[in-house]
């Protein structure tokens, strides 16, 4: 026992097309004397308004405190006398870190005639010589980018040892004994 939905029937003649005028173009009329556009705009006071009194309550409000200085920009460490400059690359890369430059030239102002060692690191792990292999390219640009940096602050090439290792991180340059 389906009972069976009724459908509309559709018309017999299709509906009249809307007719079709010209519209007149008319121009906006200017706003009224005394409309918003004439309206004052209200002063803007100097300072916010004073807190409300409360019953019990003795001050609303606190005065902001005081700006504070933003801290000053930290400045490149320089290291003691003598001590190894480490110098940590970028992963899988070999340009050198401009605070870098500034600890290795510090180093080389430090040098007094004597030779410097650099070291560069290729990141391979230790027990794998496949690795190793396609890490020591990176150790000797990391090595090579340290040298120069020494080379552009004045220290002779001669007066660089430079070696470089797969294993390991970064590079490093310091005074030879």
């Amino acid at each position: 026992d389906r009972a069976e939905c009724a459908r509309p029937e559709a018309p017999a003649t299709p509906p009249r097309p809307a007719p079709v005028t010209k519209v007149a173009a008319a121009p906006l009329a200017a706003p009224a004397p005394g409309g918003a556009a004439e309206t004052p705009m209200p002063s803007i006071p100097d300072a916010p308004p004073p807190p409300p009194g409360l019953p019990g309550v003795r001050q609303t409000t606190l005065a902001a405190p005081a700006p504070v200085a933003p801290p000053p920009p930290p400045v490149a460490a320089v290291p003691p006398a003598g001590a190894p400059v480490p110098v940590a690359f970028s992963e899988g890369a070999a340009e050198l870190p401009a605070a870098a430059r500034t600890a290795l030239a510090a180093l080389a102002t430090q040098r007094a005639g004597r030779a410097i060692a650099v070291a560069g690191f290729g990141e391979a792990p230790e027990g794998d010589p496949a690795s190793q292999s396609r890490a020591l390219p990176l150790a000797w640009e990391r090595a090579g980018a340290i040298a120069r940096a020494l080379q552009a602050a004045g220290v002779p090439e001669g007066a660089l040892t430079v070696t470089a290792s797969a294993v390991g991180r970064g590079g490093v340059a310091r005074l030879a004994e």
